[in-house]
């Protein structure tokens, strides 16, 4: 089965994200991470010489966001 990646430009992403309330949100998940209720492994690197580029990696979960 092929996949198809789609590319947002900046434009794209203005059109969806709200910035007050992302602002909002990176704050409560900072206070989260600061209180131990944040699962935040190390991130991962894929590098790409190539290309002069490089994946990362960055998963995280957060207790709070399954209740």
């Amino acid at each position: 089965m092929a996949r198809k990646m789609r590319i947002l430009s900046s434009a794209d992403i203005a059109k969806i994200l709200d910035m007050p309330e992302v602002l909002k949100l990176v704050e409560q998940a900072f206070g989260e991470r600061g209180r131990g209720r944040v699962q935040m492994p190390p991130k991962s690197y894929l590098f790409f010489g190539e290309h002069d580029g490089d994946f990362r990696v960055m998963p995280a979960f957060m207790d709070s966001l399954g209740k």
